[in-house]
């Protein structure tokens, strides 16, 4: 099979499986697990990891295991609090050393605790597009996120978006949190106008129980894949949609009738 690169969305709407399990061994069996039901590549948080698998060994087996599937790396800050962001991008540009396609830079990575996890300052900037430079020299590419605490309007979410999208994203992410079921209109109205206003993939996300079915549907309307989980579990958040439950929805939907794919300007299909 021709391989999928992460952000396609020409030949079909992907199916990413994220993955966050505390060990090795729990990570490959998801791993092969989501290959059996035909995932197209995987994220893998490893902010949960134990230093003995964020070794080069631990870490190669396991992205050996995806079967040549694009992985997209992420690490954190949640759980490993001592960890600085300098240390989180050596570990990350490591990761792309061992295998991995695509690592995760969090919009305000070198300024920690910014306002929606978005940062403009200046020095903070200038060190993510060099990490970024790095990264693109080595081949690879980088996710550029936003984890906001609040819902944002079209106007502050395209202002973020083209911001990634000029420090060098390759995709742009960016996830807001509705407080109300009202709000899942207008963010997948924002999830459309975003998609248009780049040049670039978008992942677009709605979290809380007001916005868990957009994490489905968002592709219909210019999201570059769906996040899946392959399993609910301990360590599983189970907002995301099970990869066999999403398949089986797409596999049974004309999509040719959704004039709302024509956001995406790199073309669903």
């Amino acid at each position: 099979m021709s391989r999928f690169v992460l952000g396609e969305t020409k030949r079909h709407i992907p199916f990413v499986v994220s993955i966050g399990n505390k060990n090795e061994s729990d990570n490959i069996r998801t791993i092969k697990n989501a290959l059996f039901e035909g995932a197209d590549g995987f994220l893998i948080h490893t902010e949960h990891l134990p230093e003995e698998y964020r070794t080069d060994e631990s870490l190669k087996k396991t992205f050996e295991a995806t079967e040549n599937r694009p992985i997209l790396v992420l690490a954190y800050r949640g759980p490993r609090k001592a960890e600085t962001d300098d240390d989180r991008a050596e570990f990350l540009l490591r990761s792309l050393d061992l295998g991995a396609d695509s690592i995760d830079v969090m919009s305000d990575f070198y300024a920690p605790g910014s306002q929606n996890q978005y940062t403009k300052d200046p020095e903070a900037i200038k060190k993510q597009e060099d990490l970024i430079a790095k990264v693109h020299a080595k081949g690879k590419t980088v996710m550029m996120s936003t984890h906001t605490d609040r819902m944002l309007t079209l106007a502050e979410t395209i202002e973020i978006a083209l911001e990634h999208q000029r420090r060098g994203a390759d995709i742009v992410k960016i996830v807001l949190k509705p407080d109300r079921y009202g709000l899942v209109p207008e963010g997948l109205n924002i999830c459309g106008e975003v998609s248009k206003a780049l040049d670039v993939p978008f992942l677009f996300i709605m979290n809380t129980v007001y916005g868990r079915s957009t994490r489905l549907i968002a592709p219909l309307f210019g999201s570059c894949m769906v996040l899946c989980a392959q399993d609910y579990h301990y360590c599983t958040n189970t907002d995301k949609p099970l990869l066999r439950a999403a398949r089986d929805i797409y596999n049974n939907m004309d999509l040719d009738i959704y004039k709302a794919i024509e956001y995406n300007k790199k073309g669903i299909l």
